[in-house]
């Protein structure tokens, strides 16, 4: 769920701003034909049943919404699903186009392929933890059996519960360390939390990424990715095996945005390699 701000018809992600990462613990508060999510078991199952348009593990606690709306799910799941409701599902005038903020949770809810789950964390884990904990997330949603076929809107939300404030700076640290080896997985992760600096692909004065609780989210590779990929000679590299026949094709008109962020990375990292 990258939520900054793009066009994701085709693509499983937050608009361009709001990709969500997600970590294992104790609780589990748990669109193209690439997406749809299952996650990890816990005391806490953070997703919706399966008449919410989620499937999760079983567990004490459930962090998302049941079928009359929020009455099966824990104070921080509560808080998640409105956040999706209220800021994602819903257009914005400062994204810098038109659609909801992210186009694909929608989707992905319509679809019954969000899968938010809500695992425990102790109060200030080290990046190295919550590392790992993205590394578990990667796991869990690569195993799951998704309701949908369709990959792009295949999405895993992991709630982070127990997390103190002064550890969330951790959370943007793990992502840094897990983003190159997901990637090569054609995995996305994102990180939303309140202190949250991530600004939107088009509009770098939105901090799109701020949400009321601690959450990663993870979903497929998706077209939009280009935005997140062309500053990197590896993680290009892997975005242009997936998608840059697209680029090419007389039926595929790319976004002109999309176009030449790809033109101007494939010209720095892939010119003379026959790529």
């Amino acid at each position: 769920m990258d939520t900054r701000g793009e066009d994701t018809r085709g693509t499983g992600t937050r608009d361009e701003e709001s990709g969500i990462r997600g970590g294992g613990g104790k609780r589990n508060g748990g669109r193209d034909e690439e997406s749809g999510i299952r996650g990890g078991g816990g005391e806490r199952n953070g997703g919706r049943d399966e008449e919410s348009g989620i499937r999760g593990g079983g567990g004490e606690r459930n962090g998302g919404r049941d079928e009359d709306g929020y009455g099966a799910a824990s104070p921080l799941g509560r808080q998640a699903w409105r956040w999706f409701e209220d800021f994602l599902c819903r257009p914005h005038a400062e994204i810098g186009r038109e659609g909801h903020v992210c186009p694909f949770v929608g989707p992905a809810i319509g679809a019954g392929t969000l899968r938010v789950e809500e695992w425990e964390t102790g109060p200030e884990p080290g990046a190295e933890e919550l590392t790992a904990l993205v590394h578990r997330m990667a796991d869990t949603f690569e195993h799951t059996q998704w309701a949908g076929r369709n990959r792009t809107l295949h999405a895993l939300v992991v709630v982070l519960n127990g997390l103190a404030a002064s550890a969330l700076p951790q959370m943007d640290e793990a992502h840094r360390r897990a983003k190159p080896q997901l990637v090569r997985r054609y995995l996305m992760l994102g990180q939303f939390h309140p202190a949250c600096d991530e600004r939107a692909a088009r509009n770098p004065e939105l901090p799109v990424s701020r949400a009321p609780v601690p959450m990663f989210a993870l979903r497929n590779m998706a077209f939009h990715d280009v935005l997140f990929l062309d500053e990197n000679p590896e993680w290009f590299r892997a975005y242009a095996e997936r998608f840059g026949r697209r680029y090419t094709s007389a039926a595929s008109l790319p976004d002109p945005l999309f176009a030449d962020r790809y033109a101007r990375a494939r010209e720095k990292w892939l010119a003379g390699c026959g790529a």
